[in-house]
């Protein structure tokens, strides 16, 4: 049983997490050419009373902004924990679970997403079974994966 190496699973799972399965962060930030456009004693009116020109912006997760837990597990299949067919030797993989904020994604062994979870839609009981699994690094397969709402 070979695990392979754990920055590739790390990396494939860590772009995949902020180009495509995080969810894009809105924000607001300053209208810089409305601003450049005021003059100076408007510039200053608006800074005095808090209403600087503003747009809404929106953009991806860096990955600096991610927190990692990464182990292996083992599954039954070679599958992992995505289910479907597969051969039944006994298969490690990494474990990546990626969380920003209220959202996780966990993957299995690759860039694969096998499931997300958003924290503000889990019951009490989902996240603490989320963590408890989490703490003992047996993270639910895909089909189990209903146990953390």
């Amino acid at each position: 049983m070979r695990l392979g190496l754990p920055f590739d699973g790390l990396h494939e799972a860590m772009s995949s997490a902020t180009h495509r399965d995080l969810p894009e962060i809105t924000y607001e930030d300053r209208d810089w050419d409305a601003y450049r456009g005021m003059t100076a004693s408007a510039q200053l009116a608006a800074m005095r009373n808090n209403a600087v020109p503003t747009v809404t912006k929106t953009r991806r997760v860096y990955g600096d902004e991610l927190e990692v837990v990464m182990f292996p597990q083992t599954w039954g299949s070679t599958a992992l924990g995505y289910g479907g067919l597969g051969g039944s030797a006994m298969t490690g993989a990494y474990t990546i679970v990626i969380t920003y904020h209220n959202y996780v994604c966990v993957y299995f062994g690759c860039g694969r997403l096998a499931y997300s979870l958003d924290y503000s839609k889990m019951s009490p009981e989902g996240r603490e079974n989320f963590h408890s699994d989490l703490q003992a690094h047996t993270m639910a397969a895909v089909a189990q994966s209903g146990k953390y709402q």
